[in-house]
């Protein structure tokens, strides 16, 4: 099971680390019941293997635990600080990241359009199909959007735009998290009135 979880199904080791500690247990345990010499001789190789697994991982523990202290698990919260901060509540929001952008959506309650969905809400809904886009489709999905609604756009990414991102402002990025995949880029797209003159007819 954990060798299916680990190398099909990986979601984590946060979400099967109560079955990777079970199988230790039960290994730790099974020594006491081999009473062969042969049997004696495996089990002192493996109670050493298991203390060393246990040195092992209270030393990753403890780096774990000073890392904690030290850096934030996601910059979700520092990034909604920000966009409170700065008054952008009353701007549409693009969201790129799908369940990043959501974490953002959340802490400020404020709607976000998915980019990988093309849906609008708070939260994620995780049974909707999603589609990979690129830098250039989500700029291009801001300035629809910011026709459409007469308004800015902010875009809440969880990468840079690079190239692609020429015609945005860039506000502020937020590496500083344990977690690489919340990191977050903002951009801010103005919206641009365009000229009505010479459009009507005589």
């Amino acid at each position: 099971l954990l060798l299916f979880l680990h190398l099909k199904v990986n979601h984590g080791i946060r979400h099967t680390g109560h079955i990777f500690l079970l199988f230790v247990v039960c290994l730790w345990l099974s020594f006491s019941q081999w009473r062969l010499p042969i049997s004696r001789t495996m089990s002192w190789l493996g109670a050493g293997f298991v203390t060393l697994f246990f040195t092992l991982h209270t030393v990753a523990g403890g780096l774990a635990a000073a890392t904690d202290l030290v850096y934030p698990f996601s910059a979700s919260k520092e990034t909604a600080e920000f966009i409170e901060r700065r008054g952008l509540s009353n701007t549409t929001w693009i969201g790129s990241g799908y369940a990043m952008a959501a974490a953002i959506a959340g802490y400020l309650n404020h709607p976000v359009y998915f980019a990988e969905n093309k849906q609008t809400g708070t939260f994620v809904r995780w049974g909707e199909k999603r589609a990979h886009v690129t830098p250039a489709e989500v700029v291009h999905m801001a300035e629809e959007q910011s026709r459409l609604n007469h308004n800015d756009i902010l875009l809440i990414l969880t990468y840079d735009l690079g190239a692609a991102g020429t015609e945005a402002q860039k506000l502020a990025s937020f590496q500083r998290s344990i977690v690489r995949e919340e990191r977050y880029w903002l951009y801010l797209l103005p919206y641009r009135k365009t000229s009505m003159i010479g459009s009507a007819r005589p």
